[in-house]
């Protein structure tokens, strides 16, 4: 189980309150072509980035012709979950920096800067990557450019974030982006865009300096639509908009425009829970938020010992289905308060299950809903209770949880785990969307903000 560090408010105030989803099964990605060409030899990125999908090629940015050579990148590997930037303005040399730090925690926001400075007399400052405010200096390869060597990056040349500019690969990014900015002809550190607070966290700061001509500050605030002047405004004040393709933002279980950020922002936007992939015997897709049609049995990255919390999964599938939703509790690994919805073998074939928690039930009524439907759960914990919302109606609940209620630690759970009755896709929402049914009264949603 993945439980987040509380984030802290940054020293300045500066805050974020929205990133953008990047689903790899929607082959969504961002796009630029520079008409003209800016400073070739320096250049600095810089992204705050949460991992979805593992196991996949993650391409966070990419310039390239459409051919293998030239092109530039940065990303993480598929196979190693390591940090890959590399640049062949050449065609032939190829400059290189793959870590040997891995990266593959699904509660966590990255911020990562990397640095383009071919012009720099020491050659192994030539190629710099930083995350969460620390240069990385141990690298399973390292080739550097030779002194003034051109990048593909900042060129006249397709740029993407989010998917591969080179090649027939695709590679597209699985996860969510928040503010990224990129300073054509400058080689700068992440003091430009973060600090460490009181604590020694690494926090966001907004950006005071400079652009250059090709460069950018995506926030994607405006999530009016989904168009180069909306969710791919450049508010650096170039003008320089970005292309989305296969963004959504419009309502419901694939809506892209999240308040998922690496700040404490408030009851609303702040580090979310997502459904953690290091447990399910299956892939989860869509930063972490979506569950195949296949067996698995996800939980959320977040776990709570007080409060009321709110918290809805979306049905996706057909006819022929089987899940369970609820809450378990890790340290009594079998304690759990779950609703069970299937297409056979009970009446009336949606029911209410209470394992070990000495509990009461009260039993749904009615039949298993027609699919999408939303299944919001309720959960008090000073109550020790749960209630079970079909489409915002609360129909089951099981009250009175005593053994496993006071000093533990609880956590919601989506599984789907025999093909009897039918493997169907499942959607979590814990809050960094829009919920389908308003969060009942005293109720919030799992986020750091409200841990």
């Amino acid at each position: 189980m993945i439980e987040s560090a509380p984030l802290l408010l940054s020293s300045d105030g500066y805050n974020l309150s929205r990133s953008v989803r990047l689903r790899s099964s929607a082959t969504a990605y961002f796009e630029r072509t520079p008409a003209s060409a800016g400073s070739l030899t320096a250049w600095t990125w810089s992204g705050w980035v949460k991992r979805g999908a593992l196991g996949v090629e993650s391409m966070l940015f990419s310039a390239g012709t459409g051919g293998a050579n030239p092109r530039s990148l940065l990303s993480f590997n598929v196979t190693t979950n390591t940090l890959d930037f590399g640049d062949n303005a050449t065609g032939s040399l190829w400059y290189e920096l793959i870590t040997t730090q891995v990266f593959r925690d699904p509660a966590a926001w990255y911020h990562i800067v990397a640095v383009y400075d071919s012009a720099n007399v020491t050659s192994t400052d030539r190629m710099r990557l930083y995350v969460n405010g620390i240069r990385i200096t141990s690298f399973s390869t390292a080739s550097y450019p030779i002194i003034s060597t051109s990048s593909v990056t900042n060129t006249a040349i397709v740029h993407r974030i989010g998917r591969y500019a080179g090649g027939a690969e695709t590679a597209y990014f699985d996860g969510c982006i928040a503010e990224v900015n990129f300073i054509g002809g400058q080689a700068l550190t992440p003091t430009s865009f973060g600090e460490f607070n009181l604590y020694n966290q690494w926090i966001p700061k907004k950006y005071a300096g400079t652009y250059g001509t090709n460069g950018f500050y995506l926030n994607f605030l405006n999530n009016s639509a989904s168009t180069a002047t909306t969710i791919g405004k450049d508010s650096s004040g170039l003008g320089n908009n970005w292309t989305p393709n296969n963004i959504s933002v419009t309502a419901g279980s694939t809506y892209d425009s999240m308040t998922d950020v690496p700040t404490l922002t408030s009851a609303t936007a702040a580090n979310y829970a997502v459904l953690n992939p290091l447990i399910p015997s299956s892939a989860l897709t869509n930063g972490n938020l979506n569950a195949p049609s296949l067996s698995f049995n996800a939980t959320a990255t977040q776990q709570v010992n007080s409060g009321k919390w709110y918290c809805e999964f979306t049905l996706n599938g057909g006819s022929s289905y089987n899940y369970f939703l609820g809450v378990y509790t890790p340290d009594l690994s079998t304690s759990y308060a779950a609703m069970g919805l299937c297409n056979g073998g009970n009446s009336p074939n949606i029911f209410s299950c209470n394992t070990n928690t000495n509990g009461t039930v009260t039993q749904p009524t009615g039949s298993r809903p027609t699919q999408p439907a939303v299944i919001g759960l309720k959960l008090d914990i000073g109550a020790g209770s749960i209630e079970f919302l079909v489409n915002g109606t609360v129909n089951g609940s099981i009250t009175g949880i005593t053994n496993w209620q006071s000093g533990k630690d609880w956590v919601f759970f989506a599984s789907q785990y025999t093909s009897t009755f039918g493997y169907q896709p499942l959607s979590a929402n814990f809050g960094q969307q829009p919920f389908a049914n308003s969060p009942p009264s005293g109720y919030v949603a799992l986020n750091t903000f409200n841990l």
